[in-house]
């Protein structure tokens, strides 16, 4: 999925692209095929075409509700880094204390100190909005 948004830089504009990609296909990009289904089925990393600065789109309501619509669900929402979002579908059978976990996990041994955003996860609902969970 690639949408369109735009950042103001200074006195000129600059167009960005929003990229919304399945998480499995990001993990396994190098693989022709993997077997069974992925721990990370339901999951979407979002980011920019430039990698820069894509956690800012949580503040995008219409994003996230067009997002949460098209896949009939609310969404659980991690800012995995300043530079990108995970989208996780709530879906029946998601355990929240997991997702914790993995957060925790990534952030620990993965994401450089100074991309670094939180732990927190957020929950979205297209009737009641953004909350931190």
């Amino acid at each position: 999925m690639l949408l369109t948004g735009l950042q103001k830089a200074g006195t000129s504009t600059q167009r960005s692209y929003i990229i919304i990609s399945r998480l499995d296909d990001v993990l396994f990009q190098d693989l022709d095929e993997h077997i069974g289904k992925s721990v990370y089925s339901g999951f979407f990393l979002l980011s920019t075409d430039c990698g820069l600065n894509g956690s800012s789109y949580i503040i995008y309501k219409e994003l996230l509700s067009e997002f949460s619509i098209k896949y009939g669900c609310d969404l659980f929402i991690i800012p995995s880094s300043v530079h990108e979002l995970v989208l996780v579908l709530k879906e029946e059978g998601r355990n929240l204390e997991h997702l914790r976990t993995i957060i925790k996990d990534v952030n620990e041994l993965i994401v450089p100190g100074v991309d670094f955003l939180s732990d927190n996860i957020y929950y979205y609902s297209v009737s009641s909005g953004l909350s931190i969970i």
